[in-house]
């Protein structure tokens, strides 16, 4: 999920392949803690601030988990699932006029080829 602009930003990653009994599916899980490198505003993705109202009262922007499947179908074709959940740290809880929000996110990528011949089957 990309929720900040990679200025002003230290992400703190722990990540874990999972391995399976099936040799063509793989389990990714990811934790990071975001926080800013100085006490001042985080950034967007398009680098604009997300505050202009008031310096930060805490470097802690919060944590995501995110849990991805790989299906692997063939060398060059692969269909990926995932999730993501942002639980909003004490940046958003403590600095004025920023706004405090989880947030979720779902992905689904499935190859064009793949996906004509499923939508042709139904």
């Amino acid at each position: 999920m990309e929720l900040f602009g990679r200025r002003n930003l230290n992400d703190v990653d722990l990540s874990l392949i999972t391995p399976t009994p099936i040799s063509n599916v793989k389990f990714l899980l990811c934790h990071h803690y975001f926080l800013l490198e100085q006490e001042t505003k985080p950034c967007s993705v398009v680098i604009t601030p997300y505050n202009t109202v008031a310096a930060a009262a805490s470097m802690g922007l919060g944590n995501e988990i995110d849990l991805l499947a790989t299906i692997t179908i063939n060398p060059r074709a692969n269909i990926v699932s995932g999730y993501s959940h942002f639980s909003s740290g004490d940046y958003f809880s403590q600095t004025a006029g920023a706004v405090n929000a989880d947030a979720d996110f779902c992905l689904l990528a499935v190859p064009s080829a793949i996906l004509g011949i499923l939508l042709t089957a139904i």
